[in-house]
């Protein structure tokens, strides 16, 4: 053994000692801090490798699982964003790296988070919860987003984002798994008999099956990407056992959005008669998974009183027509529930809605420039795919994954007229993918058209 070898033992054996001895820090927290510091300092030396970390985390949330130790008010996955933040910085300052940040998206962003911020700021109630609320739930998101739009600047860096969505979604699935069997709890919900229904760490059943809705999009246009057999065998296994726990959150926005987007995806891949067989397969698998509970879940609607969306649209609507320019702020709307309560329901709930989230809270411009944010996106999306089509590249990665994300927006759109999902960490996330997706073509298509011009 080397003399260096030796002198790294030595020096963990010490640290150990000091940890667990001296200080009287326990084995397991001492290892978790271990892999935070290696997982900073990977972030640091190579960004990507930090976000990749924050995606599979803000996926599967296993930061959730154990308390982990805290870097002053920093919690894990924000300190290593950070040091993500501040790796990109320095690569700006000294190494010459250009951040692309004119992008009609960057700016309806920005013009969102100022919007936003100024809600808080304004709301008719304001405190530290409110901008608790605003760093947490939007602009750690936002700033991913920015990572992920940063650090996405080739096809190859796109593909390893796409793998680890993969593997994200084998933990999203084997955490599931878990909070189904007990181990993380069980959530419950009383009609005329208790249905067990499968969430998640970090989301509850609605949320799990817009999130795995995304991930079984994702898988299939991942089998038909990939050529190894093997490779296409397992992602066809992922998307049949996404769409078992699909089911099995009996979510009825889920189901109905996992039907809008399988007709959407059957309407694009028409001509492409190996993506109809995988399809027509899925949606067989899906047929004979619907359980009965979730039948029983749309025959008996209007016993669930306390999730009825109409009842609930209305407290939305008059939160919204009370502060139409900035809503009553990021964070009130579960507080001053009782103050808009239009339908006289007994429990306060969330608005179960995005638009009414929006409006609700932030007002109506943050509304609007949400939605343009989408529309932007899709038109962009769009327009790459009818040139990749026109080239005859719908083999490619761009347009394959690229039809991927019109179908996420679209499970967005359709799941956010009963979710206030307009947040969740994957929404951010593909969204800066699609950025990255959409200026690979551009320039690709730029030098396309100059190597024409030399020639």
């Amino acid at each position: 053994m080397s003399r260096r070898a030796k002198g790294l033992i030595a020096g963990l054996a010490l640290f150990l000692i000091l940890c667990t001895v001296l200080l009287g820090i326990s084995i397991p927290m001492v290892f978790l801090g271990l892999l935070i510091l290696a997982a900073g300092f990977a972030a640091l030396v190579r960004p990507e490798i930090g976000m990749h970390v924050l995606v599979f985390n803000a996926m599967v949330g296993l930061t959730h699982v154990v308390e982990m130790p805290r870097v002053g008010p920093l919690s894990a996955p924000v300190l290593i964003e950070a040091l993500v933040v501040g790796a990109i910085f320095f690569q700006v300052a000294f190494l010459g790296k250009r951040l692309e940040l004119r992008t009609p998206q960057h700016v309806l962003l920005g013009l969102l988070a100022g919007w936003v911020l100024l809600s808080v700021m304004t709301g008719v109630q304001v405190g530290p919860e409110n901008f608790r609320q605003y760093r947490n739930l939007f602009f750690v998101r936002l700033v991913l987003f920015l990572i992920v739009g940063a650090l996405i600047t080739t096809v190859d860096q796109a593909r390893r984002l796409v793998a680890t969505f993969m593997v994200s979604n084998v933990g999203l699935l084997g955490v599931a798994a878990a909070v189904r069997l007990g181990y993380f709890g069980q959530e419950r919900i009383t009609v005329s008999q208790e249905f067990e229904r499968t969430g998640a760490l970090v989301q509850n059943p609605n949320e799990l099956a817009f999130s795995l809705t995304t991930m079984l999009v994702l898988s299939v246009f991942a089998f038909l990407y990939v050529r190894g057999a093997v490779l296409k065998v397992l992602l066809f296994a992922l998307a049949a056992a996404d769409l078992f726990f699909i089911m099995s959150t009996l979510s009825r926005s889920g189901f109905i959005c996992l039907c809008i987007v399988v007709m959407f995806l059957l309407l694009k891949l028409t001509g492409n008669v190996r993506a109809m067989v995988v399809m027509l397969l899925l949606a067989l698998c899906g047929w004979l998974m619907i359980p009965d509970e979730l039948f029983a879940r749309f025959s008996k609607i209007n016993e669930v009183k306390d999730v009825d969306r109409l009842q609930l649209a209305r407290v939305g609507l008059s939160m919204t027509a009370a502060h139409p320019l900035l809503g009553v702020g990021l964070g009130n709307y579960v507080p001053l529930f009782w103050d808009y309560n239009a339908s006289y329901m007994k429990r306060a709930a969330p608005s179960h809605n995005m638009y009414l989230d929006l409006a609700a809270q932030m007002g109506v411009p943050a509304l609007l420039l949400y939605a343009a944010v989408l529309g932007v996106t899709w038109r962009s999306l769009r327009r790459m795919e009818r040139d990749l089509k026109a080239r005859k590249a719908v083999r490619s990665f761009e347009y394959l994954f690229g039809l991927a994300l019109q179908a996420f927006l679209l499970n967005l759109a359709v799941f956010g007229l009963s979710g206030d999902v307009e947040f969740d960490y994957s929404a951010f996330i593909l969204l800066g993918l699609a950025m990255a997706l959409i200026r690979a073509h551009r320039m690709r298509a730029e030098r396309a058209v100059g190597a024409s011009g030399r020639n």
